[in-house]
């Protein structure tokens, strides 16, 4: 009757258990093979979590558990580039991955401080870029595009009551003409040294494809940015149109209190 051990999915065969026991306690060392593609975050509460489940059934117990990461048959070209780019710590965007001819080719936007020196951020993408060859084969054709990672705080403020009043009327226009979209709401505009922020929240039917709703709110934001030049960025949340039933989402009950106060 215990609910679903969240990390099942991540195991790979079976554990391997070694004990050594000494009344009164029990020393057991165990290993246990896990998906590389588990989250990090998951990766500790499981070091944490599965020693304590033994040690709440014996209680005299000292465990030591070691997680092995290892590789599925099942990963996508995509799963194991994000993997790479993880351990270089580089954040990367947009990976492609094209069949040419037999041959894949694969592109990505890396992304690095925008006071670095070109000669060091050519390095940090080559170096990523012979680990990617390496995992998936010489032949691979690998392209970077670098772009700077804004890593300072903006100081901005509410935009003037006119141009804010300007700015969500013009969002009104545009989602109107979108058919999938409804009840557009929480739209707030920003200002600071590179421009207006835009941020709005909308919904969509729970069937429509995430490439609908993003098609969509793309059209928006090029229609928007074409209207009022000085428009820096739009940032769109798509929520469903309604929820199955008055459960709490999937975030926690602090985080669905704020979402609603913020509607």
């Amino acid at each position: 009757d215990e609910p679903a051990w969240p990390f099942t999915t991540f195991f790979t065969g079976q554990p391997k258990l070694m004990s050594i026991i000494a009344a009164p306690r029990s020393s057991f060392s165990l290993a246990v093979d896990v998906a590389r593609t588990m989250p990090v975050d998951d990766i500790s509460r499981l070091r944490s979590e599965l020693p304590a489940k033994i040690r709440g059934r014996f209680p005299n117990a000292d465990v030591v558990l070691d997680a092995d990461l290892v590789a599925l048959d099942d990963e996508t070209v995509f799963q194991r580039i994000m993997l790479i780019a993880a351990r270089h710590r580089t954040a990367i965007h947009h990976p492609m991955v094209q069949r040419i001819g037999g041959r894949l080719a694969v592109s990505f936007d890396i992304e690095v401080d925008g006071d670095m020196p070109l000669e060091t951020a050519h390095e940090t993408a080559t170096r990523l870029e012979c680990d990617i060859r390496r995992e998936l084969g010489p032949e691979i054709e690998v392209e970077s595009h670098i772009e700077p990672l804004p890593e300072r705080m903006l100081e901005g403020q509410e935009a003037s009551e006119s141009e804010r009043k300007r700015v969500a009327t013009e969002v009104g226009i545009l989602a109107a003409r979108e058919k999938r979209l409804t009840d557009l709401h929480n739209i707030r505009i920003r200002q600071n040294g590179e421009g207006l922020f835009v941020h709005y929240h909308c919904r969509f039917a729970g069937s429509d494809t995430v490439d609908d709703v993003h098609a969509a709110v793309d059209r928006i934001e090029a229609a928007l940015q074409r209207r009022i030049p000085g428009i820096k960025r739009v940032v769109a949340h798509a929520d469903r149109a309604q929820l199955v039933d008055d459960r709490a989402p999937v975030c926690d009950t602090v985080t669905t209190g704020l979402a609603r106060h913020l509607a």
